[in-house]
């Protein structure tokens, strides 16, 4: 019932235990991610609509990427891929960590009075940083604040995207993201 960006959060949180109750329930039963590509291929026997690619791209990506005017600049603007296979589009979405910019290199903040914060390092400043997360929402946080920060080494794309789409589902967004 987790959408793919809690369930990152979960795996990847500061507390030993959190990470280890969420692994075991959320990654139970769960492929590798080249048996879940495998699994997503059926989306390119399919055929894609332009209009409903469109209608997930806006649910399910537009909070993180740009195309067409549309969306929030959080992640890589896709209209540099409009050149790629759907094959590619398709293991960059299942696969979201397979090739990362490190611009877009996902760290976790944790301060002193035990919060913790997760997104993309967007700006650094002697006394400051900002962490832009999943949702584009910024957050400044001072350096005096901060007990830790970290790169999970991970994109700020979660894997499982899969998850919450279905087959056409996937082959209607290939279609939209691979049109000039």
């Amino acid at each position: 019932q987790l959408d793919a960006a809690t369930r990152q959060r979960l795996t990847q949180h500061p507390d030993a235990n959190v990470r280890a109750r969420a692994e075991k329930l959320i990654t139970a039963g769960t492929a590798g991610r080249e048996e879940v590509i495998r699994d997503s291929l059926a989306a390119l026997e399919l055929a894609g609509d332009r209009e409903r690619g469109a209608a997930v791209f806006e649910k399910r990506c537009a909070v993180c990427h740009r195309l067409h005017g549309k969306g929030s600049p959080v992640g890589p603007d896709l209209a540099s891929l409009s050149d790629k296979t759907p094959a590619t589009l398709l293991r960059a979405i299942v696969d979201p960590n397979q090739a990362v910019e490190p611009r877009y290199l996902a760290y976790t903040a944790a301060t002193i009075d035990g919060r913790t914060y997760s997104g993309i390092l967007t700006d650094e400043t002697g006394g400051s940083l900002t962490l832009v997360d999943s949702q584009g929402k910024a957050k400044v946080l001072l350096r005096v604040e901060l007990e830790e920060l970290r790169s999970t080494g991970k994109s700020l794309m979660p894997e499982g995207v899969e998850k919450d789409l279905s087959p056409q589902d996937l082959a209607d967004l290939l279609h939209y993201v691979g049109q000039p």
